[in-house]
């Protein structure tokens, strides 16, 4: 993959590190985006937040510590910070378990999935199929123009970085006004209010 992007001999080294942790340890994110989404849709978006909020704080403190090599720890670059960034991942993924079984589902008995709900499955699929595509043309969009910004330099890499965390900024609170109104919405759809959910649609 990082040859299909044309990364630089130079990069290539540190690139390939970074992949090679990370992403390893992408099914930590994927859990932890699950969790999230199951606590907002119940209407507890705070605790994912507070979780959130920690991690990232957490992740802050790894990074500057194992990339630099501070407070007793290695200097180790950008493996430090592929490493500060998968532990801190599966700290969120663990939290967000410990959350969702204490606050949200206190048991969940195996008699549940007996029969196994094929229908219900069919039906969440119907609906997150979709979205997931959405999402999924949207990074391949950004692996492509990453790849057409990598032919500039490292320079011009770089300041897209930069700049795409300065945008982010921004694009958050469409996101959250996002979140908030599909949260009401399917409160709404499931009180039977198709009226108010669809007005609440359009107006979000």
């Amino acid at each position: 993959m990082l040859v299909a992007m044309d990364i630089r001999p130079d990069l290539m080294g540190d690139a390939s590190t970074y992949m090679r942790i990370v992403g390893g340890f992408g099914f930590f994110q994927a859990i932890s985006f699950t969790i999230s989404a199951v606590l907002r849709a119940a209407n507890k978006p705070n605790y994912a937040m507070q979780v959130t909020i920690l991690v990232n704080i957490l992740n802050v403190f790894g990074n500057y510590s194992l990339i630099f090599g501070h407070f007793g720890f290695p200097e180790l670059g950008v493996e430090g910070a592929a490493i500060s960034t998968s532990i801190c991942r599966g700290v969120a993924m663990l939290l967000l378990f410990f959350t969702l079984f204490k606050r949200l589902i206190k048991k969940m008995p195996l008699a549940y999935f007996r029969p196994f709900p094929v229908q219900k499955l069919k039906s969440v699929l119907k609906i997150g199929i979709p979205s997931a595509l959405e999402q999924l043309s949207y990074d391949a969009s950004q692996v492509v123009i990453v790849y057409f910004i990598n032919m500039l330099g490292n320079e011009v890499l770089t300041a897209r970085v930069y700049v795409m965390n300065i945008v982010i900024i921004g694009y958050l609170f469409s996101l959250s006004i996002a979140q908030a109104a599909s949260i009401s919405t399917g409160n709404l759809i499931g009180a039977v209010k198709k009226q108010a959910a669809y007005l609440l649609s359009w107006y979000a």
